[in-house]
């Protein structure tokens, strides 16, 4: 293909020139510059364009004119009179006419080029970047949609039929933020009327009612001034894409890109969604197989400790029998812990989905370890009664269990100060420490920092990375502080 690509280009230029050469010689045959063939240099310029652009247009014109003025030349020359005796209309209108219509074919080359181009970009879509640890990982196929239409800013709102709220991406030159806000917020985002088209929308439009085409509260907060709209609507998701701040309107061919795009990513996040609940179908088997290894296994030897400690009690001293029985009671609540894993495993996805009490649980838990570790534990949970799904209970259970026994085993802490508050549909936890510190770390790290330089705890910002949150750490002499920012 590469190597016909030459000969393809030789062989139109070359019909390009008979072309040329053939409408010069029907004009010089017949009357010269008064020739009626002259409008088959018309139809050589459109073929110009539409083979070459506007490169093509205005080459083509130049050449043309060249022609026609040596035409012009060699017609004045057998005139007596000479160019005395020359018809001026056609002299002076037909150079003239082939200037205007180069350049007006030339503005056609470049629209016809740059919409080429757009088509071209839209073909090498980038798709979802599933590495991504994010509700919606379209960040290089925003920018990409951005890069086509030529806008510094571009807004996705997209929702699930079964779900409670609705998902916004705001991508930006300099950032891109993910939200969530409540179902009912922006109402229906643009009119009822307009509901399923794609429109352009100007704030100082006089003609039609504009403030009423976009939610005024959407406007708003997205400072929305001029904007180009377009919906998607798909089994497993709908929404709206708006292109915001728009350079100029682009006419019909920008409406019928937006919709292209809208589209196109209405299908990267089915995609996505798809691939999501495969992940989380694996992810349940994977987890029924562990659970069933958990019960004829751990569960088993778990069983048989307590026995072996509960004939330990009649042999024992005195001194011992207290110890004996604290450890056979942390072994019953890791058998509790471990039913209860097994038990939440056979229902499958329908207890994760349920809501639960946060308060309550977090502070027996903490209750539980208090004991166990023989520290003192501060609670603080804000708003009291806290309640969050049964799937973010269980990792925060895991969350608290691991960072308070590393508190007490590693950094050998006394007192441990607990805070759990909920805003924005973000849950963060802070866990404080009296301890010694992490000896090999100073100073102030972020997830990131701590990803990089394969740092600081890995299980739980593995945790946190899984939930779509994230961690930080500070560590001193004096302790260990440890903030986790998750998605409810």
């Amino acid at each position: 293909m590469i190597a016909l690509w030459p000969t393809t280009t030789q062989h139109q230029i070359g019909v390009h020139v008979v072309d040329i050469i053939c409408a010069c010689l029907q004009i010089y045959l017949n009357h010269g510059s008064n020739s009626p063939f002259f409008i088959l240099f018309i139809f050589i310029l459109m073929s110009a364009t539409l083979q070459w652009d506007w490169r093509g247009a205005l080459s083509t014109t130049a050449l043309l004119v060249c022609i026609f003025v040596a035409v012009l030349l060699g017609e004045a020359r057998t005139l007596s009179e000479g160019f005395g005796g020359l018809n001026l209309s056609p002299v002076i209108l037909r150079p003239t006419n082939l200037v205007v219509a180069g350049i007006m074919l030339g503005y056609v080359g470049l629209f016809q080029e740059r919409s080429r181009m757009r088509l071209a970009k839209l073909v090498a879509w980038p798709g979802p970047d599933h590495e991504q640890n994010a509700s919606a990982p379209l960040a290089s196929a925003l920018r990409h949609a951005a890069g086509i239409m030529g806008v510094p800013r571009l807004l996705l709102i997209w929702e699930q039929p079964d779900e409670p709220f609705r998902n916004i991406v705001l991508w930006s030159v300099h950032d891109i933020q993910h939200m969530q806000e409540s179902h009912d917020r922006f109402g229906t985002i643009v009119s009822k009327s307009m509901a399923g088209k794609c429109f352009f929308y100007l704030s100082k439009a006089r003609k039609v009612d504009s403030d009423r085409l976009i939610d005024e509260d959407l406007r708003q907060s997205f400072s929305i001034r001029s904007a180009l709209t377009a919906p998607f609507q798909l089994p497993l998701c709908s929404g709206r894409i708006f292109l915001l701040d728009l350079p100029g309107e682009g006419g019909r061919d920008a409406l019928v890109l937006a919709e292209l795009i809208a589209i196109r990513l209405g299908v990267d996040l089915e995609h996505h969604l798809l691939r999501s609940e495969r992940e989380v179908a694996a992810a349940l088997t994977e987890r029924a197989r562990l659970a069933l290894d958990l019960h004829d296994g751990v569960l088993q030897g778990l069983a048989a400790a307590d026995i072996h400690l509960k004939l330990s009690l009649s042999r024992s001293n005195t001194e011992s029998v207290d110890h004996v029985a604290r450890t056979r009671q942390v072994l019953a609540n890791e058998q509790q812990r471990v039913r209860a894993f097994v038990e939440a495993t056979r229902l499958g996805t329908k207890t994760h989905l349920k809501r639960v009490n946060l308060d309550d649980n977090i502070r027996r838990l903490v209750g539980k370890l208090s004991a166990q570790w023989d520290c003192d534990f501060d609670v603080t949970i804000e708003p009291p009664n806290l309640h969050a799904t049964e799937h973010l209970l269980h990792n925060v259970y895991y969350i608290l269990d691991e960072a308070l026994s590393n508190a007490v085993r590693h950094g050998k802490a006394s007192h441990v100060d607990v805070s759990v508050r909920s805003e924005d549909n973000y849950l963060f936890i802070m866990i404080r420490d009296n301890g010694v510190g992490l000896p090999e770390l100073r100073g102030s790290y972020s997830s990131d920092e701590l990803a990089a330089q394969n740092i600081g705890p890995h299980s739980l910002r593995a945790r946190a990375m899984e939930l779509g949150g994230f961690l930080t750490l500070e560590t001193s002499s004096s302790g260990v502080e440890l903030n986790f920012e998750i998605p409810m």
